[in-house]
């Protein structure tokens, strides 16, 4: 079987954690397979031998959270850009004959029409983090998300807002996960540091972060907050920590690669995700894979992830609630304990092959 996967996103030593959903599924599913992306700055990771790898290079417009005649401008150039993409991408997919397209996000849903009805392919989406908001708030997009053969989704979640959009589609649920011996468990002694990991953009919510940490600050004030990423909001964040009192006490450490983002996790003693929309971040199993003790907001997959792992669960933007529990993990030692232990032992039953094989499964059922 050929199999043609159109990923955008595709992580590279710039930006190790990008597209990392669909390229840990790699080496776990070995027949020949061609992936499409796009051309970012720095060197692509390495492909297994049975994968040939397209960057393609077309502009990109982020959305954010702007409404009216901003957003639809945007749009429009985001589809233009997808447009592009999908124009030199169209010879490789002729060349490569494949059997089934799965695009990892509803984005590049030309190029999974051209190998549903031109190429005769089986054609899967995936749906990441905001790709179900970002299609509940276009109707075009609807439309043509109902001509997937199937639906794959990284949170249950998912599920109860995808089913009225798509009802006759079939909808597979492919959990990410984790490998554990990248992000093993950390020594006992660790620092008293609060990590988080992600980009910063309004999906996470850092300013609930910055306010809930400000609070927990008045009363550890030798405990520092650490956060991996960089984005459009990193100018914002600076000041804000600044005006909360918290600046010597807050690190943006900007980019990190996957080893070093190991390193902090099983150095620190909590992870903190304050996010108001997700579908399953890695970054929470790698915590929990770490040993360490998980703090998260209520969405996508987090809560279920965090209450297996008996981590603690607050509702979004309430960061009074967000402080209370990062106090409980910082005093409680037995709670600190058991979410550490029970972090570990929840990770381990999400892991790449078992999701690979769902896939795989599943493509050769048609």
């Amino acid at each position: 079987m050929r199999i043609c996967r159109v990923m955008p996103s595709y992580p590279t030593d710039l930006q190790p954690g990008i597209g990392l959903a669909a390229y840990e599924l790699l080496p776990h599913m070995p027949d020949p397979t061609l992936v499409i992306t796009k051309k970012r700055a720095g060197h692509p990771a390495q492909v297994p031998e049975h994968v040939r790898l397209i960057r393609i290079p077309y502009w990109e417009v982020t959305l954010g959270n702007r409404r009216g005649p901003e957003r639809a401008i945007r749009l429009a150039l985001k589809f233009t850009g997808y447009m592009i993409f999908w124009l030199l991408s169209i010879s490789y997919m002729i060349s490569f004959r494949p059997q089934v397209t799965h695009i990892h996000t509803p984005m590049p849903i030309l190029h999974g029409l051209f190998a549903k009805y031109i190429l005769r392919n089986r054609l899967y989406i995936s749906f990441h983090g905001t790709d179900v908001a970002a299609t509940t708030q276009s109707r075009l997009l609807q439309v043509l998300v109902r001509k997937a053969n199937v639906i794959c989704i990284v949170s249950e979640a998912m599920r109860p807002r995808l089913k009225p959009i798509a009802p006759r589609t079939p909808i597979l649920y492919t959990p990410n996960g984790v490998d554990s011996s990248k992000f093993p468990v950390g020594t006992e002694s660790r620092n008293p540091t609060i990590c988080m990991v992600g980009s910063l953009r309004w999906q996470k919510d850092y300013p609930t972060a910055l306010a809930a940490f400000a609070l927990f600050h008045e009363r550890f004030e030798d405990w520092q907050l650490a956060i991996v990423g960089d984005g459009p909001d990193r100018e914002l964040l600076e000041k804000q920590s600044a005006l909360l009192g918290i600046g010597t006490s807050v690190s943006f450490m900007g980019r990190q690669s996957r080893k070093q983002v190991s390193t902090l996790m099983m150095g620190s003693r909590v992870f903190m995700l304050s996010s108001i929309s997700e579908g399953f971040p890695k970054v929470v199993l790698e915590a929990a894979a770490s040993g360490t003790p998980i703090v998260v907001t209520d969405v996508g997959s987090c809560g279920d992830i965090a209450k297996s792992a008996k981590g603690l669960v607050v509702a979004p933007q309430n960061p009074e609630a967000l402080a209370a529990a990062i106090t409980r993990m910082a005093s409680d030692p037995e709670a600190w304990e058991q979410a550490s232990i029970q972090g570990a032992r929840t990770a381990q039953d999400f892991n790449w092959p078992i999701t690979a094989k769902i896939l795989m499964t599943s493509y050769a059922s048609g």
